[in-house]
């Protein structure tokens, strides 16, 4: 089975994705195209998660239509409750 190189997360502003999974990764990743923000390290055994804005890309003008993603291209987390959890500070008893 091929590595995993490479997971890219649509998101609709640019900015705010950075800023969310720079806070929630721990790195502030570096800025690859106006609408493309990678984190992590293909190089060194790792993969990339890549949070890419197609608005912000410019998809728009390229294209001459808004893009939208495909509904089988996109991925639905089951619960946003559990962002709340990993962000959260441990409280005294409650084990991770």
């Amino acid at each position: 089975m091929a590595p995993l190189y490479r997971v890219i997360l649509p998101v609709s502003d640019i900015e705010m994705a950075a800023r969310f999974y720079a806070a929630i990764l721990d790195e502030p990743g570096r800025r690859v195209s106006p609408g493309r923000h990678y984190f992590g390290d293909a190089g060194g055994g790792g993969a990339i998660l890549a949070v890419y804005s197609p608005s912000d890309d410019g998809d728009a003008r390229r294209y001459g239509v808004d893009w939208r993603a495909h509904p089988s291209s996109t991925c639905t987390f089951p619960a946003m409750t559990w962002i709340g959890r990993a962000t959260a500070a441990p409280s005294p008893g409650r084990r991770r």
